[in-house]
């Protein structure tokens, strides 16, 4: 079953902020109607790519996370980005700074791999992932005799 690894409002948020951007596209017409200047250029440009930025990260936030029985993956737009063999895993769960909720953070035991500082930092290739915590993404990684860090880390 796929579950989201991030909060709604991450990628809610990002999807929202695309929109002002392209509101304002057209601003400088109705401000500058005489001006034939740079303004007209330069700044729906600039007001272009930041809605495109905006998107791109909100899908990018849209990721998706599949506990089965050989392998927790992590997929973003329909690709794998990030895949962990269960029993090659360990998990902690602990609670992040930056967002203010629970995470179940797995690694790859064979990589010496820095922990999670911040929520949201699911990586391609990183040999980690990050996912919201889920009594059913938990019971999952139990059920699969997943390792558990000793020490619950807070930071």
């Amino acid at each position: 079953m796929k579950k989201r690894c991030y909060p709604k409002y991450t990628y809610i948020i990002c999807f929202i902020g695309s929109c002002m951007p392209f509101a304002l596209l057209f601003f400088p017409l109705f401000i500058f109607v005489d001006d034939k200047g740079i303004y007209n250029i330069i700044y729906p440009l600039l007001m272009v790519f930041s809605t495109i930025a905006m998107l791109i990260v909100g899908i990018i936030c849209m990721q998706y996370y599949i506990i089965d029985d050989k392998y927790i993956k992590v997929i973003c737009f329909g690709k794998v980005i990030e895949k962990i063999k269960l029993s090659d895993c360990i998990y902690e769960v602990s609670t992040l700074p930056i967002h203010d909720e629970k995470w179940i953070c797995t690694y790859d035991k064979k990589f010496q791999i820095k922990k999670f500082t911040s929520g949201c930092a699911n990586k391609k290739n990183s040999h980690k992932i990050q996912i919201l915590y889920s009594e059913y993404a938990l019971n999952k990684l139990i059920e699969n005799n997943v390792e558990q860090i000793k020490q619950t880390v807070e930071y």
